[in-house]
């Protein structure tokens, strides 16, 4: 005995959603299920319920009504299939990678209540040298920036200390340097320390890109992998021995594929200094893709560092 489909009287397949229907009418239940849009209502107040032969009924509609009225429901719809030969593991449950498994969990406090102050100091005192009302901005960042030469080492072998004295450096470096300028001096002293914390590690950045173009006389290669951090060394990513345990649960391996991929020289994008006028475009890129890495460190518990003021190290790639 041949069945018919209860919404379009086609020959039916079998039971599908609670009611036995054709194949077309119980994919159109899913779509329709599925769907965001709204459904637009019948132009004929409802009176085109009868689809016999109809293939493709025309009303969206009253198609659906019938659906309903022959009971079909969408308790049983399946959204999206689930392998249930996924192997279930320690990794899978606890949401980590495998790395991350086994390495250790001792957090690291760092405390800066100390550079807070001397970065006060700092901004209290004022400039060093006294400001010229009639030099430009220009020529203000250019003073402060000068410095003497001196003579900058390869670093063979990085640790904590390194790793402070370079946060010391900039932050000071920047409190000095926001100091040159008038309108910056003239804001509330609270504000003037909430501007250094949040924006320190961008303008230290930007420095060591100028000072690494120095370093390399101006000439980049594309196998170099130096990079100016500090006034009296610099790294090489290739050479350079860096120890990371204090800060993160894994190697430095593994934080190097982590941050930069497998291919380091495309990462390195501060060597192309001839787009410098994109260079507050690319800040902000690189600013994206520092939180979203950072964020997804702090999830899987990577970074094992804590500091006294959280607030300095946001968007640093630290916090």
């Amino acid at each position: 005995m041949q069945n018919y489909c209860e919404i379009c009287k086609l020959p039916a397949h079998g039971s599908h959603f609670g009611a036995f229907t054709c194949r077309a009418c119980a994919a159109f239940f899913r779509r329709a299920i599925l769907a965001k849009r709204i459904r637009k209502s019948c132009k004929l107040n409802n009176n085109c319920s009868d689809f016999r032969g109809l293939k493709t009924p025309p009303c969206k509609s009253c198609r659906m009504r019938k659906c309903v009225q022959a009971g079909m429901i969408s308790d049983n719809l399946q959204i999206q299939k689930i392998d249930k030969n996924i192997p279930q593991s320690v990794e899978i449950c606890l949401g980590r990678p495998n790395i991350l498994l086994l390495s250790k969990s001792e957090r690291t406090f760092v405390d800066l209540n100390y550079l807070i102050k001397q970065g006060l100091e700092i901004l209290n005192f004022g400039s060093p040298s006294p400001l010229n009302p009639g030099k430009s901005q220009l020529e203000k960042m250019t003073l402060a920036i000068s410095k003497p030469s001196r003579t900058c080492k390869k670093l063979s072998f990085a640790n904590r200390d390194h790793a402070t004295q370079i946060w010391e450096t900039d932050f000071l470096s920047a409190a000095k340097f926001f100091t040159h300028f008038d309108s910056f001096m003239e804001l509330p002293p609270g504000m003037q320390m909430q501007l250094l914390q949040a924006i320190w590690h961008i303008w230290s950045r930007v420095l060591k890109v100028a000072n690494t173009a120095k370093l390399c006389n101006g000439k980049w290669d594309k196998n170099q992998r130096v990079f100016h951090v500090h006034d009296d060394f610099y790294v090489d990513l290739d050479d350079t021995e860096f120890d990371v345990s204090w800060m993160v649960s894994c190697s430095f391996e593994q934080v190097k594929y982590f941050l930069f991929g497998e291919n380091l020289n495309a990462k390195i994008e501060e060597g192309r200094l001839a787009q410098i006028l994109k260079i507050n475009r690319e800040i902000q890129r690189t600013i994206r893709q520092l939180r979203d890495k950072t964020h997804v460190a702090r999830t899987l518990d990577i970074l094992t560092v804590d500091f006294s003021h959280p607030e300095m190290f946001i968007d640093s790639g630290c916090k």
